[in-house]
């Protein structure tokens, strides 16, 4: 699993803490674990990134859709990437393992939501 994954989930524990893991419902009294997403509601997740040989940053936060960067990048360098990705899947590695044992091996499939990629210009200070 990526570390930087945003994950939704609820894990109920028990009076000592531990994971309900075994549909158990009956001794939960708490959650270790919370966050969720109920229909109709949205959530937002910030990532920061170093652009290449990144120096100094100085932008404009009043307008997002043309924020301007300084930074220091390779020479040759004209064009940065940004991909993101949303994936959903019913029940992760750890629980499966939990339920199945880890020598099956099972795994629920991974569907893409949605998928979005950037292109970031990289101009030459002063002009191109």
């Amino acid at each position: 699993m990526n570390p930087d994954a945003v994950i939704f989930k609820a894990e109920g524990i028990d009076r000592e803490g531990e994971l309900i893991d075994r549909h158990n419902l009956w001794e939960m009294v708490g959650a270790q674990y919370k966050r969720v997403l109920f229909p109709g509601m949205s959530d937002t997740a910030t990532y920061q990134f170093l652009c290449p040989n990144a120096l100094t940053v100085a932008a404009n936060q009043a307008d997002v859709e043309n924020r301007s960067l300084e930074f220091s990048a390779p020479q040759g360098v004209r064009e940065l990437h940004v991909a993101a990705e949303l994936n959903y899947q019913k029940a992760d590695a750890e629980f499966m393992d939990r339920l199945f044992g880890r020598e099956a091996g099972l795994r629920t499939p991974v569907t893409t939501i949605s998928r979005e990629t950037l292109r970031i210009s990289v101009i030459a200070k002063g002009g191109i």
